[in-house]
């Protein structure tokens, strides 16, 4: 009975180990890393867990870096704005890399002084728009001379790095975001522990990293010169508008300072308010086509005239359809006349069928048009002209959109005072609550 007894012991000191051994690997071979294996001892079982524990936090470690990665990529085609992309690669490194904070220089235009961009924890350079002369500190060589620095290590011999100045900094690593055609700017990161230090592996991967941003400062940078031209003929194409009617000019851009109002309201995206406020400037660009008698006519159109300026919608589609836009414009442009209930032009479209953008269109275009003055009669007042969006609501606007301006009435007044003065000149604007 003894000797079973001893046995039983033994077999269950093996087994058990095992057990829990194979269970843990399930665990960890199914991505849930976190399992730890607890399994102490000098015996095969002890040095082969502690063998596989090791690999688990390696293996966990390549996988945060890969994900790391993977987020940079997501966040440079997901977000236009540079600021943006930055913020997400600087909070995602310190997270990642365990680090107590860190930092994103770039070169200011005259490539002689590194400016903090973005800065997270606690950081060597912990405001923004801090900056330091190229050659200065550790950021400042590493710009200069294209090469990275991991401190204390590289301490010795480069003086210039003056790794002194920050004696908070227990250890960091300073690296160069560049490209072929030079540096943009140097990735830092920082710890503030004695106890830690950064090593090479650390080193690397942050050079990896600091490639992956320069790619993403790229594509931003690259975003923002095609946005300033789309900007530049957006701008251009509008003053054609107001060149062409002098009784509407300031019209375009009140349309899309008020529809700006509602979209960001209703939350839309960044490509939407794009889009939104696109459409908003050449909505009127088919007014092209029309002539001059008839858009400046100090009088009601006849029916004949009315059913000439009705074609600037088509026109104005027609027009932008030959410009590739990065956004959504040319149905915008084509449906903003279209009514909530199915009486518009120039399809007939009704409810959801029309264009969300060209629904707040319709609103923002008739709330600037009933405040504006015309030679044979007055804009109404700011109360009149909302009574009136309140009462067309669910006939010619959409009461969802019409509810987000009666939000956003506040701001628009605001709007409408400032361009008082800013457009002096527009007393003649159309009324479109009629369906002109």
């Amino acid at each position: 009975m003894l000797i079973t007894g001893v046995e039983v012991l033994v077999s269950r000191s093996i087994t058990k180990p095992i057990a829990h051994l194979a269970e843990v690997s399930q665990d960890i071979a199914a991505g849930n890393l976190s399992r730890t294996i607890e399994i102490a001892g000098r015996d095969e079982v002890g040095r082969l867990s502690t063998s596989m524990a090791t690999m688990t936090q390696h293996l966990a470690g390549q996988l945060q870096e890969l994900a790391l990665l993977h987020q940079v990529s997501l966040a440079a085609n997901s977000s236009l704005d540079l600021d943006d992309v930055l913020a997400t690669i600087m909070e995602s490194a310190v997270k990642v890399l365990d680090a107590d904070g860190g930092s994103i220089m770039l070169l200011d235009h005259t490539k002689e002084r590194l400016v903090v961009r973005v800065a997270r924890g606690r950081s060597a350079f912990d405001i923004v728009d801090e900056s330091v002369a190229l050659g200065d500190g550790p950021a400042g060589w590493v710009a200069l001379h294209r090469r990275p620095l991991l401190l204390p290590d590289d301490l010795e011999g480069r003086p210039e790095s003056r790794f002194s100045s920050r004696p908070q900094i227990t250890s960091s690593v300073s690296v160069p975001i560049e490209t072929r055609e030079g540096v943009l700017g140097v990735l830092n990161l920082n710890l503030l522990t004695p106890e830690r230090r950064f090593d090479r592996h650390t080193l690397t991967f942050a050079g990896t990293l600091a490639n992956h941003t320069a790619m993403a400062i790229d594509k931003a940078r690259h975003h923002q010169e095609i946005n300033l031209l789309y900007s530049g003929l957006i701008r251009a194409l509008a003053s054609t508008i107001d060149a062409k009617d002098r009784y509407t000019f300031g019209h375009s851009e009140m349309v899309a300072r008020y529809a700006a109002l509602i979209g960001r309201h209703l939350g839309l995206s960044a490509q939407e308010m794009r889009g939104l406020e696109t459409a908003a400037y050449l909505h009127d660009i088919g007014k092209i086509g029309v002539r001059d008698a008839v858009l400046t006519k100090p009088a009601h159109l006849t029916p004949i005239e009315r059913q000439v300026v009705e074609t600037h919608p088509v026109v104005g589609a027609q027009i932008l359809e030959k410009i590739v836009f990065p956004w959504p414009v040319v149905e915008a442009v084509r449906h903003h006349h279209e009514r909530w209930d199915g009486s518009g032009y120039p399809q007939g479209l009704a409810g959801s069928d029309i264009p969300l953008s060209a629904r707040i269109l319709s609103v923002a275009d008739s709330f600037d048009a009933m405040t504006s003055n015309r030679p044979y009669r007055k804009g109404l007042t700011l109360e009149k002209a909302i009574g009136e969006i309140v009462a067309c609501a669910g006939a010619q606007f959409d009461p969802r959109i019409v509810a987000a301006f009666l939000d956003v009435a506040d701001d628009a007044e605001k709007t409408l005072l400032a361009a008082r003065s800013e457009f002096p000149a527009s007393h003649t604007r159309e009324f479109h609550i009629a369906g002109t």
